[in-house]
This record gives C-alpha cells, sequence and structure tokens, in this order.
C-alpha cells in the first residue's frame, strides 16, 4: 500500500482520472467561436511549418494579439497529427495533464506536502471552471502558456532551494516562451515574490532588497509582453473608455472577482461568454470590492501564522488582475478560461486550510480522504456534464443563452451555428434576438444571408443595407447586397455594390469573379476581364473562374468576327 502514495503512483493516478474524465473532448467538434480564426479558416496554421508561417507567426497580431509561439503549437500540431479537430483537442487534453502533473510535482517540490499537493492538482485537474481552456481549442494559448509557467517555477525553486544560477536562467527563459504563448503570465514576477514569502520562506534569510532586484529581469519581460499586448490589441480587441467608463470596469471586476469564487465552489450555469452588465447593480458591486478588500486586508495580520492564506489569496487576486476588465479586451464581462491559473491560489487555501481546520477537529484521516474523494467526485462529474455543451457550436451557445441573460453574442453565435447547418428560419430567430441587446453589422449581415436562403430578398437587401449603415467599409455586406441586387434585377446598383466589395476585400478571389460576372453581363469586357485575371492570381485552381473567363472571351473572339 505504501508504493500508492509515492509521487510515481500520485501521477499515474491524476493522468488516468483526468484522461477519463475529459474522454469526450476527443469527439468533440471545432466551434464558430475563434476556431475559424484559429484553426479552421487559417491557412497560415493549416499549411504547418514552413519559413513563411514561421515569418508570420513572429510578425501577425491576428486574431487581436502577439503569441507566436501560440501559432506555431497549432502549425505543428496540423503538420504532424492533421486539420481534424481531435488531434487539436488531443494535445490540448495532453498539455492540461502534464499541466497538473506539474503543478503536483512543483507544490511537492517547495512544501513537502504530498497529499495536500495531490489535492490541489486533482482540483485544478477536474474542476468545471477549467473545461472551457481545456476543451476550447482555441485555448491553445492557455494550457501552452501554463506548461510554460509551471516548468519556470519549476526551476525557480530549484534556485531558490540551491542557489543555482543556471536555473533562475533557465526559469527567465522558460517566463519568456510563456509570454509568447499568452500574455496574461505577466504577473510571475509577483507571484515568485508572494512564493518566496511562503512556501519558500526566503524572506527570512535573504534582504527584501535583494529578492526585489531579483525579480528586475522578470518585470522587464512583462513590461514588454504588456506593452506589445496592448499594441496588438489596440486596434481590434481593447474597449475605449468612452463605451466603458471606468467605474463600470471597477464595479465589474469586482462582481466577476466575487463570481469566479462563487463559481469554485458552486460551479453552475457555466458559459462561454458572459454579456457586460452596463449597469451593474452599485450596492452589490460595492459590497463585493468591500469584501475584497477586507479579505486582503484580513490575510495581513495572521499571514505568519497562516502563510497559505497570505499566498494562496494574493495569487488569485494577482494573476487574475491582467484579465479583471479594468483595460477591457473583448466584449465578455468574465470567463471562466481566465481562472485557470488564479484557482490554484484558492485550491492551495481549501487543500491547507481544510486540512488544517480537520486536524485540529481530530477527524481521522480516513474520513478525511473519503470527504476529499466525494469532492473530486462532484467536481468529475460536473466537468463530464459541461464537456457535453462542448460537443458542437449549437450546443455550446444554446447553453449560453441558456443559463445566461440578453445574451446577443451566444444568440448571434448559435443563429450562425445553425445556418451553418442548414436551419435557416431557426437561424433567423436567434439573429433577430441577438439584434435586440447587440445591434451590430456582422449579425444584419448574417440575418440578411439566412433570410436570402429562405427566398426573402427584400428582407434581406434591408438587412444588407443596416449593416451598412452600421459599417459603410463592411466588404461582405456589400458583396452580399450586390448578390441580391442582382437577384432581383437590380443589376446597375448590385455593379456599385460590387465595386466596393472588390475595394474592400482585395484578397477575395469570389468577390472578383462575382464582380467579373455582372461587368461581363454588362458589356463592360475589358474590366471583367480584368477582375477574372485578379481572382486567378488570388486562386489558381478555381475553376469555375477558369470557366467564366473562357466563356467571356470566346463570346468576345466571336463578337470580334462578326464585326469583320
Amino acid at each position: 500500500m505504501e508504493r500508492l502514495g509515492q509521487p510515481a503512483f500520485i501521477c499515474l493516478w491524476l493522468a488516468l482520472v483526468t484522461l477519463l474524465v475529459y474522454v469526450p473532448v476527443f469527439h468533440a467538434q471545432f466551434v464558430g467561436f475563434d476556431d475559424p480564426d484559429y484553426v479552421t479558416g487559417n491557412p497560415h496554421v493549416l499549411s504547418g511549418i514552413t519559413l513563411a508561417n514561421l515569418h508570420w507567426a513572429f510578425i501577425t497580431n491576428h486574431a487581436a494579439y502577439w503569441h507566436p509561439v501560440t501559432w506555431i503549437s497549432l502549425m505543428l500540431n496540423s503538420q504532424y497529427f492533421g486539420s481534424g479537430a481531435g488531434a487539436f483537442h488531443a494535445v490540448n487534453l495532453l498539455l492540461h495533464v502534464a499541466n497538473t502533473l506539474l503543478l503536483f510535482l512543483w507544490l511537492l517540490r517547495a512544501t513537502g506536502a504530498k497529499w495536500r499537493s495531490a489535492l490541489v492538482a486533482a482540483l485544478f485537474a477536474l474542476h468545471p471552471l477549467h473545461v472551457e481552456s481545456v476543451a476550447w481549442i482555441s485555448e491553445r494559448k492557455d494550457v501552452l502558456s501554463t506548461l510554460f509557467w509551471m516548468l519556470a517555477l519549476m526551476a525557480y525553486t530549484h534556485y531558490a532551494k540551491t542557489g543555482r544560477i543556471s536555473r533562475y536562467l533557465i526559469a527567465l527563459l522558460l517566463f519568456g516562451i510563456g509570454l509568447m504563448a499568452k500574455p496574461m503570465l505577466v504577473s510571475l514576477p509577483f507571484v515568485l515574490l508572494l512564493l518566496d514569502y511562503w512556501p519558500l520562506r526566503r524572506f527570512a534569510g535573504h534582504k527584501t532588497f535583494r529578492l526585489l532586484i531579483e525579480k528586475l529581469p522578470f518585470l522587464a519581460f512583462s513590461i514588454a509582453s504588456a506593452s506589445i499586448t496592448l499594441l496588438a490589441a489596440r486596434e481590434r480587441a481593447m474597449t475605449p473608455l468612452d463605451t466603458l467608463p471606468i467605474f463600470v470596469r471597477v464595479e465589474n471586476a469586482a462582481l466577476a472577482c466575487t463570481a469566479y469564487i462563487g463559481k469554485m465552489f458552486s460551479p453552475t450555469g457555466l458559459a462561454v461568454i458572459y454579456p457586460y452588465n452596463l449597469h451593474p447593480s452599485p450596492i452589490f458591486a460595492l459590497l463585493s470590492l468591500a469584501a475584497l478588500v477586507i479579505v486582503s486586508v484580513a490575510v495581513i495580520p495572521i499571514r505568519r501564522h497562516k502563510p497559505y492564506l497570505f499566498t494562496g489569496w494574493l495569487w488569485f487576486l494577482v494573476t487574475l488582475a491582467p484579465v479583471n476588465g479594468i483595460a477591457q479586451a473583448g466584449t465578455q464581462s468574465m470567463a471562466d478560461r481566465f481562472t485557470y491559473i488564479p484557482l490554484i491560489g484558492l485550491f492551495v487555501i481549501v487543500a491547507w486550510g481544510g486540512w488544517e481546520a480537520l486536524d485540529a477537529l481530530r477527524i481521522p484521516l480516513v474520513a478525511q480522504a473519503i470527504g476529499a474523494s466525494v469532492a473530486l467526485a462532484l467536481c468529475a462529474g460536473l466537468t463530464r456534464a459541461q464537456l457535453q455543451y462542448w460537443h458542437d457550436s449549437v450546443a455550446l451557445f444554446q447553453h449560453a443563452a441558456n443559463v445566461t441573460v440578453d445574451n446577443g453574442i451566444a444568440e448571434a453565435n448559435l443563429g450562425f451555428a445553425l445556418a451553418g447547418q442548414g436551419h435557416h428560419d431557426e437561424a433567423i430567430v436567434h439573429y433577430k434576438s441577438a439584434l435586440q441587446n447587440q445591434p451590430r453589422a456582422i449579425i444584419w449581415n448574417n440575418l440578411g444571408q439566412s433570410l436570402v436562403a429562405t427566398g426573402k430578398l427584400d428582407e434581406a437587401m434591408n438587412a444588407f443595407q443596416n449593416a451598412l449603415n452600421l459599417n459603410p467599409s463592411f466588404g461582405s455586406a456589400h458583396h452580399n447586397l450586390a448578390l441580391a441586387l442582382a437577384r432581383s434585377g437590380r443589376q446597375q446598383e448590385s455593379l456599385g455594390h460590387f465595386g466596393d466589395a472588390a475595394r474592400l476585400e482585395p484578397e477575395n478571389a469570389s468577390v472578383h469573379n462575382n464582380y467579373a460576372i455582372m461587368l461581363g453581363r454588362a458589356g463592360r469586357t475589358t474590366e471583367a476581364i480584368q477582375q477574372f485575371q485578379m481572382a486567378l492570381r488570388l486562386a489558381p485552381d478555381m475553376a469555375t473562374t477558369h470557366f467564366n473567363l473562357a466563356n467571356l472571351l470566346a463570346q468576345q473572339h466571336a463578337q470580334d468576327e462578326a464585326m469583320a
């Protein structure tokens, strides 16, 4: 029986249980939220590792962030395991398992508390709040960056215990790589200071100034990463202050922080997107902020007797700070994926505090083990249930719409998913529901496409026009309106919108092809040939364009002969 308590057997148990609980991800599909940007619609990722793609990975801010290591990881995934969803899910899961094992081994090395370290790792592996980070292919950046975070902690802990400078440099290198996978890791320098206090207890034998100086290279990396991230996200992802005032952001940050704690203990109503409440209750926000401040102040005087409370609580707050919404990126009020690293701090409090309390109450070890097993079994069951919603886009967004209120983004994505399956009548209902809360150009455009598919051309043209009223530079809406106008016999009007679409989407071969067809029908043969040639330069293998161009040239030749 003693062998079952060896770290190797604990690692084996953690890995096997995690894999068994997450088996459904192997059958999950890509989802329509970010996955097209990261994989399914990204030719750089799908074509694997090439010099051109590596160059792109390091210079692009595609998807509004600079994370070249994540792009390279996805390229490798595609090159060696194919472009199927199952392969990407499998790698995400294996990274999650690796993070779980590294968390256990690091805590064991840092604290020497085997079973408490195992409990923290098991909670990390099985908690439902972490499903999003594992089951969402686009969150490769989450599980990948955490791998480097954990490896950096391992190297730093080895340095702290042995003083070997090589381990310090390795920790710094791993941190830099991790930042290039996801910039959320910028809080690591501050976390290292917390770890110096507990469990490494370095403040007792070192001068505080030296420990601070030691973190400066890490801090420099964080500042550089944060600067690059802000520059990359400013154009596409950052929400301006006039749209979301600072006091609303502070209110939401306090409410979200307490909501994460609540969902840790009662992980129900989890959704891929939580809508932003622009008018939160000031009373609830103030109470949440007061609770956070009170706990933060309370852990300071008791830190000497219960240092795990001090480190665990501040770990949670500090690692959550980059995504607390003060510098808002995206439209979410909170996100399950943001808890992937921060919850470790709370899990430490639960494991160490629970053990201390139960020991003081003289609860037998067998009873403690049974209690922990029941809690983990509940987590595993809830995680398995949550995984079913990540099977496909319809299940994912239908669930999000069901468990949240006025969730226009979920409704819009559900409509898009249903339209992709050919259920346009159902999609129209959800698009119209989304527009009540999110009157966005892209939703009007998608609604128009479903209206076209159901033969409602007049309504469709109104929808496309509404999209253009909101965003006159929306190339896809110009193209769709042009197609609808052409089907309605309004050729001259369609040509104007085709021209705008070709100008706004110069890399879209289909736009040039369709524009050329209409130019040919209008007798503008020379311009039509030019558009066909542009389409073929972009898509040399597009058979329909070759056929259309050949027909046009044949007609022109016949006309020339007739005139001769």
